[in-house]
């Protein structure tokens, strides 16, 4: 006997009815809270200062083999203090972060066509985060000058009280997450 692919139209009108009632059930499920994908984390940032090697050849005596936190104009201000006149003057002019509701990132990697974030992982467990954007994976690059970057975090974007509930992931993350 052969067999054959035929849909009834009662099995038809109960496949129909399930597809009618799917934006119901999604609806209810969102309004619930259920959530149908994982978005990962979540980009939170506010770049305040971007100083690269190639304007700058200076910032090559700056090494930052991992990420810093600042939690306080005191630890900004210890650090800032710590440069060489000529390494404050190579940052030049930026806005210095407020910690007014925030804390700052700093990182330090080699740019050819690189780019950083802040990805906040749930919790005030955030990473400094070099990508490069798909639109550029395919670009060779002769030279890839050290770019120093400071981020600006909002404490509410991240869900915790104070700077003492930040926590910056020890090393830099590459690429997606």
């Amino acid at each position: 006997m052969k067999e054959t692919n035929q849909v009834t139209m009662t099995q038809l009108n109960k496949r129909s009815g399930t597809l009618k009632a799917l934006p119901l059930i999604l609806a209810l499920g969102v309004a619930g809270g259920c959530s149908f994908a994982s978005s990962g984390p979540a980009v939170i940032s506010n770049v305040i200062m971007h100083v690269s090697e190639a304007r700058s050849p200076e910032l090559t005596d700056i090494v930052l083999p991992s990420p810093v936190l600042f939690a306080s104009t005191d630890e900004w201000e210890g650090w800032y203090g710590s440069l060489s006149d000529e390494q404050r003057n190579s940052l030049g002019v930026f806005e210095f972060p407020s910690f007014d509701g925030s804390v700052a990132v700093m990182g330090m990697y080699g740019s050819c066509m690189e780019q950083s974030r802040i990805l906040h992982y749930g919790g005030g467990d955030i990473e400094f985060n070099v990508y490069v954007p798909e639109a550029d994976i395919n670009t060779a690059c002769y030279w890839s000058p050290q770019v120093l970057e400071v981020h600006e975090v909002d404490l509410e974007a991240l869900g915790v009280d104070g700077p003492e509930n930040v926590t910056l992931r020890s090393e830099y993350g590459q690429g997606e997450p």
